[in-house]
């Protein structure tokens, strides 16, 4: 992070905490713009413009956001570096979703094939779920606990990346994608992040998606009744569908 992130950064954080003491949080349109600026793809000013242009001719906020083309979701490469800094890497803490599927699996060659989409320098988006565990606001561990979380350091630099923590702990590509499928059984009630072809063309051995299928039946008996009986589905028609049809 340069320095000029990091006094965009500090001042953010200065500004939230003044809120949080009058008992207002950030709304999710203002963690978008925050992300943008950090990013440096927009600054606050240009916001503002841009904001008080589009009143000007639509008499609301209403839909601002969403017509914005530098408002991508995600957050930028050294803002995820940031939030790292302040909440370390651990195993119950750790890297996950598309940005772990990302990183190299030298023993069963499973995984995305968007490394350089995934790590390739401060103006990467990283995506939802890849910050995971204590203190994020998705959290597998009441049911996978520490499993398939590694230490992703060396793997990385054998990648020719550069790590973004000392330590970098991150989920092995079984533990990443049942991440994510339990996040979207629990929250959307159907698995929605993905294909069951994209699944296997990640895990495209019967051994590499068994590997996923038992760790989702091991979260199984503790999820919620309703969670358990999308997954049950799920799970049975991963298992019969014919996918060298």
């Amino acid at each position: 992070m340069n320095a000029q992130q990091q006094q965009t950064l500090e001042a953010i954080r200065q500004a939230d905490a003044i809120m949080a003491l009058e008992g207002f949080q950030p709304t999710d349109d203002m963690k978008i713009v925050q992300n943008a600026v950090l990013a440096g793809r927009v600054t606050f000013g240009q916001v503002a413009d841009e904001l008080r242009d589009y009143v000007a001719i639509h008499k609301t906020i209403d839909g601002f956001i969403q017509t914005r083309h530098w408002a991508k979701k995600g957050i930028a490469m050294a803002h995820l570096q940031a939030i790292i800094e302040s909440n370390p890497l651990s195993k119950t803490h750790y890297i996950s979703g598309q940005q772990a599927l990302n990183i190299d699996d030298f023993e069963h060659h499973t995984g995305d094939w968007h490394t350089l989409a995934a790590w390739g320098g401060d103006k990467i988006e990283v995506k939802r779920f890849t910050l995971m565990g204590d203190g994020e606001e998705y959290n597998t561990n009441p049911y996978f606990g520490d499993k398939g979380i590694i230490d992703a350091t060396d793997i990385l630099r054998r990648m020719g990346k550069k790590p973004i923590a000392p330590v970098v702990w991150a989920a092995n590509h079984s533990r990443a994608i049942a991440d994510i499928i339990i996040c979207n059984v629990l929250t959307h009630n159907r698995v929605n992040s993905f294909t069951l072809y994209e699944f296997d063309a990640w895990f495209s051995e019967q051994a590499d998606k068994q590997r996923v299928y038992t760790l989702l039946e091991q979260a199984l008996p503790k999820l919620p009744l309703t969670a358990q009986t999308t997954l049950s589905n799920w799970l049975k028609t991963a298992k019969e569908t014919d996918f060298d049809a």
